[in-house]
């Protein structure tokens, strides 16, 4: 679970699997929002005033080859995954790695995003592309009306 804070992605919550792989995700590490899936589903759902100030204070630096380093790039890559409901990330944070991400919003506001990342062999293009994101905005679907109807959250 990540959330925005001062511009940056902080991650509060993280679940290693049974055969999760550790890397330099932990809670409390801030980085920047555009590396990863979270981040993007995150400033996908920013006012556009908001990413760009984020931009310009924090600027758009590469991790990998991958990582979209371009402004108008990112921008086009927002608008999509405002159309599909979800982010993904292919080795643009961690070569070798691949994630997908969905935003929970409560009454229109993003408070943060689920996100589940993995080595790229384990994430190939049917699972990457259909099942997870069927899968990880499902769950922010619950998450969401549990956020909004259930008071014992």
């Amino acid at each position: 679970f990540v959330v925005e804070e001062n511009g940056y992605a902080v991650h509060v919550d993280r679940q290693l699997g049974e055969h999760g792989v550790k890397t330099a995700n932990r809670i409390g590490r801030r980085s920047h929002l555009h590396l990863h899936a979270g981040g993007k589903a995150i400033l996908a759902n920013l006012p556009e005033e908001r990413v760009q100030e984020i931009i310009d204070s924090k600027g758009l630096p590469a991790s990998t080859e991958h990582t979209i380093t371009d402004e108008a790039e990112l921008f086009e890559e927002l608008e999509q995954i405002r159309a599909d409901g979800f982010a993904l990330n292919d080795n643009e944070e961690i070569v070798g790695t691949r994630s997908v991400a969905a935003p929970i919003t409560v009454d229109g506001t993003v408070i943060g995003a689920i996100s589940v990342g993995g080595p790229a062999n384990r994430f190939n293009d049917e699972r990457f592309h259909e099942k997870l994101p069927e899968l990880v905005t499902g769950l922010v679907n619950e998450i969401e009306l549990q956020l909004q109807y259930d008071y014992d959250v």
